[in-house]
Order: structure tokens, then sequence, then C-alpha cells
């Protein structure tokens, strides 16, 4: 079968909930052996992932697809359906942590400061040699300490965040600074104009039309633009956008999920629902109680050690 084929077939298909930690674990380390792939149908799990690619390549498919190859490393939030394609053997170092048992710790913060790196979607950032070794360093040493009978999980959890999350960020920032340099005798592009302007408009019920009007393009261009640089519709940013502060409203205030609805630009209750759920794999009172639940159990357990 094509790819394009095999990406129709895995699209049109509910995914599959795959945990990938165990029902007491808050994080953990998966090491791939070398080993060919093969498509795998659509997936999605309660924990959020983040994989060092050591060996080989592959294609990633969440929303859209993200080439991978040596150095790279890939994150996927909790909840976002995807699966790998096109995969030639390959070595990886998988962290994942689960974002429902860090509701109201340090952690949390951590894991916050990890997403937001990759624009709180499933994306990819491409190390240099020495920060890919770093990192995976980092990782094998984090797995060692989880693996240890005298652990202390809480402390390993948190310190190897917070090892990772600053890696990644120092990386970042390098490659933002390269291209902020290189942008910096230019105007801002087509793409850069319409997404600024969805980062601020997206709850206020934003529409492609309304976008492309900004920019001064038709609405078929600016589609055309952004999907070709981004890899990403105009509509998936601004439900990015709509979704990430749906769950920010849902877990700090007591609004009803109507009213986060109506706060975040959708029309009716029922079609939140249906983003929200696609999106999150729940349904968007089920994600308030998995996750405001875990955080009184992390406050009671806090209680219980002090």
């Amino acid at each position: 079968m094509s790819r394009g084929g095999q990406r129709r077939q895995n699209e049109r298909q509910w995914p599959a909930r795959v945990d990938i930690l165990d029902a007491h674990q808050h994080l953990a380390i998966h090491r791939s052996a070398d080993g060919v792939d093969r498509p795998e149908p659509r997936s999605v799990h309660g924990q959020a992932a983040l994989t060092l690619v050591l060996g080989g390549t592959g294609t990633l498919w969440c929303g859209s697809p993200l080439d991978l190859r040596p150095l790279d490393v890939v994150y996927v939030p909790s909840g976002s359906p995807h699966y790998v394609a096109d995969s030639s053997p390959r070595r990886t170092l998988t962290l994942a942590v689960c974002p429902s048992c860090m509701t109201s710790t340090a952690g949390a913060r951590l894991l916050g400061a990890l997403e937001s790196i990759f624009g709180g979607h499933a994306g990819k950032l491409s190390l240099d040699e020495e920060t890919a070794d770093r990192l995976r360093r980092v990782l094998e040493i984090l797995d060692e300490e989880l693996r240890s009978p005298r652990a202390r999980v809480a402390l390993a959890t948190e310190g190897g965040l917070s090892l990772v999350t600053a890696l990644l960020e120092r990386a970042a920032r390098a490659r933002a600074l390269g291209s902020a340099r290189a942008a910096s005798s230019r105007p801002p592009t087509l793409t850069e104009r319409a997404l600024e302007y969805v980062s601020t408009h997206a709850t206020r019920g934003v529409s492609l039309v309304e976008v492309a009007a900004h920019v001064g393009r038709s609405s078929a261009h600016v589609a055309a633009t952004v999907k070709a640089e981004t890899g990403r519709t105009v509509v998936e940013w601004i439900t990015d956008v709509r979704i990430a502060t749906a769950c920010r409203l849902l877990l700090e205030t007591d609004e009803s999920v109507e009213s986060v609805a109506q706060h975040v630009g959708f029309a009716s209750p029922s079609h939140f629902h249906r983003v929200f759920r696609r999106q999150r794999a729940m349904t968007p009172g089920r994600w308030r109680s998995v996750h405001r639940s875990a955080g009184v159990a992390d406050d009671t357990k806090r209680g219980t050690e002090s």
C-alpha cells in the first residue's frame, strides 16, 4: 500500500488507547531495540512521550507528518492520536510521563515547560551531537535511578524533568536565535503573520477567512502556504490554541463545560465535545475529573508524608 493510502486507512480508524506506563508509575524510560517497525494503527495514550532517535529513520503521523532521523527528539502530548509509518531499523529512548499524576506538583510545572518548547502539540527538535549525547546520558541515568529498589521517585522525577527541560530549552533558544538573526533583515512572512494572529484571536471564534483578511491574501493562498511551511493547517493551529486554553480553564476554574466551550470560541457545546475528545481522547468533563482527582491525591499523599 502507498504511503498516502496507509495514512488514509489509519486516519479512518478510531485510535486505540495504549498505556505506556504501569498504573503506579509517574515516569519511566523505554528503550527500543534494533528492528523494523511495521506501520501501526492509530493509537493514543494517557501519557506524554518524549523520544530521542538514536538510529534509523521513520515518519510519525500526528495530525501532520514528522520525518525522524538520528539526533531528532520528538514530543507527543497525552491524548494525541498518532502512528508510526515508513520505518527503517531504529533505536530510540523514550521518556514517558503521566501528566495527571503531576497536576499539583513541581513536576506539573516542569512538564508544562517541556510541552511549551514544542508549542503545546506534537513536534520535533533536531539536536546537535553534543546535546543529543547529553540528553541520552540524562535519560540513561534517570532510568537507572528509577529501576533502583531504593529510588527516590519524586526527586528523580523532578530532577530528571528539570535536566531534560533545561537541555531542550537551550537547544530551542539556540535554534530560535539563529532563525531570528536570519529573519532580522526581512519583514515577517505571511505564515508568521497568520500564526501570530491565530495565537491572539483563536479563542474569539476566528476563522480562516478572518486570518486571510488580516494578512491581505485569499483564504486558499493562506491555507496552502501555512500547510506547506508548517505541515499543519490553519484550522489545526486554531484548534490547538482553543483546546489548550480550554484545558487550563477546566483545571483552574469552576466554569461549566458549556461556558468553557463558549469562552474558547466554539459555537456549540456538542462541537466542543467532539473536538476535545478527538484531541484528548476523553470528554471535557472526564478530563477535568481525572486531572483534578489526581491533584487531590497528590495533595493527600504529601500531607501524609509530612
